[in-house]
C-alpha cells in the first residue's frame, strides 16, 4: 500500500495534470463552439428559405452539440488517457518494489489475437482493444499475461462485444483439456466437445472422449470461488496445451480515475495485487 508521503505527490501530480490537459482542450475548443454557434444563429435569424433553415438547422446544431460535447466531456477524455499512461505506471513501480517484482506494463498498444486462438473461450476472428498488458512472474516464479481488453467481432450495427474485462493466461502443469463457462460454447478448431448435463450452475465441456477427473472438479469448484470472490457475472476458463486461461468480467474497470485519492489509489493497487494472486491461486491447483 502507498504510505501518505508516497501518495501526497502522486495524486497533487496527477490532478492537477488531469485538471491542465483538461483545460487546454476545453480552450482549443472554445473558439470553434462559440463561432458555430454565432454562425448558425446568424444563418437561422437572416435567411427565410425553409429548406435552407432546415439543412443548417441540423447540420450547425449537429456540429455544435458534437463540440459542446467534448467541451464538457473534456475532463473524463484526459483522464482515461493519463490514467493507463501515467499512474497506472506509478502503481505498478510500487507493486514491483514492494514484491521485488520485474512485471512488464504497458497500455494502449496493438496485440495480436493469437492468446484468444490459443484458448478457444472466444470467436477466433476476435479484435483486440487493449487498455493495459502486464506480464512477468509473479511471487511464487508463474508466468503469465494479464490484459484488460475488449474482444469484439463484427462492425457497425453487427458488431458484438465477446468480452468487455479481464483476460489472463498462465502456463501450468496439465495436460487437462477442459472448458467452463458462464455462457457460449467452446471455440476451438480440431476438437469436438461435448457437455456434461450434470453440472447446471456452469457450462462445462470436455473432449468427447474425455471422462470427468477428480482434478477437473478441482478445477470447477475452484473457478465456482473465484467467480463469487470476484462477483464476476460472466467467467470463462479454459485449459489447453498446458495453458490455463481465464477471462471474466470485472467492475470496477479502472480505465478511467477522474479525481484521485489516496482511498482510490490504494484501491487500485490492491486490485493488481489481487489478479497476480489469483494467477497463483489458479497455477498452484496443478503443484499439489
Amino acid at each position: 500500500m502507498f504510505e501518505y508521503y508516497e501518495s501526497d505527490r502522486i495524486i497533487g501530480e496527477y490532478n492537477e495534470e488531469v485538471r491542465n490537459s483538461s483545460l487546454k482542450l476545453k480552450k482549443i475548443i472554445s473558439l470553434p463552439l462559440v463561432l458555430s454557434i454565432i454562425l448558425v444563429t446568424g444563418i437561422l435569424v437572416s435567411i427565410n428559405d425553409v429548406d435552407v433553415i432546415l439543412i443548417t438547422a441540423f447540420l450547425g446544431g449537429t456540429i455544435i452539440i458534437i463540440l459542446a460535447l467534448v467541451f464538457f466531456l473534456s475532463h473524463n477524455i484526459y483522464s482515461s488517457k493519463l490514467t493507463l499512461t501515467k499512474l497506472f505506471p506509478l502503481i505498478y513501480d510500487k507493486v514491483n518494489q514492494d514484491l521485488s517484482l520485474d512485471l512488464k506494463y504497458q497500455a494502449k498498444v496493438k496485440v495480436d489475437n493469437k492468446f484468444v486462438k490459443a484458448g478457444g473461450l472466444f470467436p477466433a476472428s476476435s479484435r483486440v482493444y487493449l487498455y493495459r498488458l502486464l506480464g512477468g512472474k509473479t511471487e511464487e516464479g508463474n508466468d503469465f499475461k494479464i490484459i484488460d481488453c475488449s474482444l469484439i467481432t463484427g462492425g457497425g450495427q453487427y458488431q458484438q462485444t465477446h468480452l468487455n474485462g479481464i483476460y489472463l493466461y498462465a502456463k501450468v502443469n496439465s495436460n487437462q483439456t477442459l472448458q467452463v463457462r458462464s455462457n457460449g460454447r467452446p471455440q476451438v478448431k480440431g476438437t469436438k466437445y461435448r457437455k456434461l448435463e450434470e453440472i447446471t450452475d456452469l457450462k462445462v465441456y470436455l473432449p468427447e472422449t474425455a471422462n470427468l477427473s477428480g482434478q477437473d472438479r478441482v478445477v470447477i469448484q475452484k473457478l465456482r470461488e473465484v467467480k463469487a470472490s470476484l462477483q464476476a457475472k460472466l467467467i470463462y476458463l479454459s485449459i489447453n496445451e498446458g495453458i490455463i486461461h481465464l477471462a471474466y468480467t470485472n467492475k470496477p474497470k479502472y480505465r478511467q480515475i477522474s479525481f484521485l485519492n489516496k482511498v482510490k489509489l490504494n484501491e487500485v493497487y490492491n486490485a493488481f495485487i489481487n489478479e497476480l494472486k489469483l494467477i497463483d491461486e489458479l497455477v498452484n491447483i496443478f503443484n499439489y
